[in-house]
């Protein structure tokens, strides 16, 4: 009796057992969503090794992250899996997953396209997944690397019509609960009506006043408080700023920090001449909610009258559209 006990109690959980070169001591956090709602579950490295346990019924997608944000791998976790991965924090496309079929898979998908991930080349990714898809259909891989890894702007239809091709089977609500949210929102009318004036939080418990009508090209960056995010993105703006007078080129930052205490710490080594304000609630904040933001970074550059110019993740090409614009 004791021995089938212990059975049973081993089926209804999963494990993750890791090996992460070169992250000391840093915390390892999984984030799953099982019975009904979000789930984190959070261990020491020692030496860079970890094991966590987490249950769901279902099979469910999996982020693993590290203490400062840094993501490590994606998953497909339920009950009875017994997970094991490699990594280095040095290359962390180059993983190695196993104890779990489609995590593995992922994995794989993630070393072979590599080079596209580290240049963030969204044609080349999506054509990857598209033939991933096309070739996986009844496979929850398929599922979780176009969730994840799918570059939706300017890529709307063909997300949509790389959704249908999955089986129903394996679309578990677990896997795409936000995937079709956020389609849609880049879908809707809201993605291109013109940027209205708004009010945000700034330094200071001051208020910050947004109205694209004040000068020639404004851009709207939301941005986590990870220095690591913040410091691929803050040159950019510095350099754009010594660019253009202020009535021709304004940057307004959003931060999504937690609250007011991180994002004031995440702002002080800035010394930033524009606005940088603070969105309570991340992109849920009822001023920004309804500009479908769908990841961070991103970038919306919008001219005198508010109309969308640009929406995306990358700086390069906002810049590239802001310097067009004003030449």
């Amino acid at each position: 009796m004791a021995a089938l006990l212990t059975g049973c109690g081993k089926s209804e959980k999963f494990s993750i057992r890791g090996e992460i070169t070169g992250i000391g001591s840093q915390t390892v956090t999984v984030t799953y969503y099982a019975n009904g709602g979000l789930q984190r579950l959070s261990a020491p490295a020692e030496a860079g090794a970890f094991r966590l346990q987490g249950i769901s019924a279902q099979p469910t997608l999996a982020s693993v992250t590290l203490s400062d944000g840094t993501p490590i791998a994606t998953l497909v976790v339920k009950n009875g899996d017994k997970i094991k991965l490699r990594a280095n924090i040095d290359d962390p496309l180059a993983l190695d997953v196993s104890g779990s079929s489609p995590s593995s898979k992922i994995a794989e998908w993630m070393r072979d396209n590599a080079p596209a991930l580290h240049t963030r080349d969204a044609e080349a990714i999506n054509r990857s997944i598209a033939e991933f898809v096309t070739a996986n259909p009844n496979n929850i891989a398929a599922t979780a690397i176009l969730v994840t890894e799918f570059r939706t702007e300017g890529y709307e239809q063909l997300a949509d019509s790389l959704f249908t091709l999955i089986s129903p089977a394996v679309r578990p609500t677990a896997v795409v609960q936000n995937f079709n949210t956020i389609l849609a929102s880049q879908l809707s009318n809201a993605t291109r009506a013109d940027l209205a004036p708004m009010n945000l939080y700034g330094r200071g418990d001051s208020m910050v006043r947004y109205n694209p009508r004040n000068q020639s090209v404004s851009m709207l960056y939301f941005i986590s408080d990870r220095r690591a995010a913040r410091d691929s993105v803050i040159p950019r703006i510095r350099h754009l700023t010594s660019l253009y007078p202020h009535r021709r080129f304004r940057p307004v930052e959003i931060s999504t920090a937690p609250d007011s205490a991180a994002w004031t710490r995440s702002i002080q080594p800035d010394s930033a001449t524009w606005s940088q304000t603070w969105a309570p609630g991340s992109v849920a904040f009822t001023a920004v909610q309804k500009l479908a933001v769908p990841r961070l970074p991103f970038f919306i550059v919008a001219d005198s009258t508010g109309s969308q110019l640009y929406r995306g993740s990358s700086v390069s090409q906002a810049e590239a559209v802001i310097t067009d614009r004003l030449k």
